[in-house]
């Protein structure tokens, strides 16, 4: 077996060179031991977990007490969207039937993209023909508490409590027998569903004074008044300088109670739906100046732009900067990522890419809102 080849194409290498100092620097106080409750295997499986926190990956080494690797991020991707080159994948799988021989089990993180409220993501039937394809038995493992300890919209971590869910098991001998929709069926129902839940059902506390810090990044509709662009966050609350409500994400995850929101989990689709009920305008709604925003990236060429003014309107965006002009029409948008750091990852369908960064707290979320919403309304 080419180790070097398999760790260097396929593998992720970060949960390796973590050294340890950091786990102590994160200041997780974790629910569960190192030794006598990590979680044993005797036999190499295929796990798939969710992807709440970008720690996930490390924190499961300290829970894993067995020889495994993560597949990469990027690979994940590829296969999730159905392209990775079939000479790839045919290595690829090739690659892990001997790490299987070898009494190696394979991590997957299959959602493709880090969670943005916590819930988890739709997997691809792309991906879970892939997973059939390994005719491995699949376990579904889950840490839970990692979303509130270093959630996407935020630039610090929190101390939480973090405890882990071993959930189902598909065995290869049933999976084969079922169509690939019924198993991409069956792979999506057994994945967790809410971060903030399964935070409240183990009753998981969150140890920060500013808990909602940041939150503006992905809030744009205020949970009372409804008006948009009006929610700030100040330590745990969001706060609305049209109506002045106060909305405290307390230390379990969820919220305090609002007059169109019950809780956390309820934040994102209220928003959509209001977003969806905005009548079309040639106007942008909402711009930012060039003080406040974006570097703005453009794939190949990594061309830095610099503070940008950044107009978003329901169909487009548009960036301007001196004798720079980018127009970005939706129509021509594949996809989009959120990422940490309030950064924007635009795909392009020519297969480049142009990211934005929010440097001041600039609700880049809401693009990703309006492109879907965009797509939902061309489909019809």
């Amino acid at each position: 077996m080419n180790k070097n080849k398999i760790l260097k194409e396929f593998i992720d290498r970060d949960f390796f060179e973590l050294p340890k100092k950091s786990f102590d620097c994160l200041k997780y106080s974790f629910k569960f031991g190192w030794t006598d409750d990590r979680v044993e295997d005797p036999y190499p499986h295929l796990y798939i977990c969710n992807k709440t926190s970008v720690y996930d990956k490390f924190l499961i080494g300290k829970t894993f007490k067995f020889n495994y690797l993560i597949l990469k991020d990027e690979i994940v991707k590829q296969i999730y969207d159905g392209t990775l080159p079939k000479h790839k994948l045919k290595s690829l799988l090739n690659h892990i039937k001997i790490l299987y021989d070898a009494f190696i089990s394979i991590v997957i993180f299959p959602e493709r993209n880090q969670t943005v409220f916590g819930d988890t993501g739709f997997i691809s039937k792309n991906m879970t023909d892939f997973l059939l394809e390994t005719k491995f038995d699949i376990r579904f493992f889950s840490l839970i508490g990692t979303y509130f300890s270093a959630p996407i919209w935020t630039n610090d971590f929190r101390k939480c409590t973090v405890s882990y869910r071993r959930q189902f098991e598909i065995k290869y001998n049933d999976a084969k027998n079922m169509s690939s929709e019924k198993f991409n069926d069956k792979v999506n129902e057994f994945m967790p569903s809410s971060a903030s839940v399964y935070t409240k059902k183990v009753q998981l506390g969150m140890l920060s004074t500013k808990r909602a810090q940041n939150l503006e990044t992905i809030v744009y509709c205020c949970p009372n008044c409804k008006k948009f662009f009006s929610i700030y966050s100040e330590r745990n609350c969001i706060k609305c300088n049209n109506c002045q409500s106060a909305v405290e994400l307390l230390e379990n995850g969820d919220i305090i109670l609002t007059k169109n929101v019950h809780n956390f989990d309820e934040l994102n689709d209220f928003q959509y739906k209001e977003l969806s009920k905005l009548k079309f305008t040639n106007k942008p709604i909402i711009s930012y100046p060039t003080a406040n925003l974006c570097t703005v990236f453009d794939n190949n060429s990594i061309n830095i732009i610099g503070d940008v003014k950044l107009d978003i309107y329901q169909t487009k965006i548009q960036a301007t900067k001196n004798d720079y002009n980018k127009t970005i029409e939706y129509h021509d948008v594949r996809e989009i990522e959120f990422a940490p750091s309030n950064t924007l990852i635009i795909y392009l369908s020519d297969g480049n890419k142009i990211g934005f960064v929010g440097k001041n707290k600039e609700n880049l979320y809401i693009i990703s809102d309006l492109f879907k919403n965009f797509k939902e309304k061309t489909a019809l």
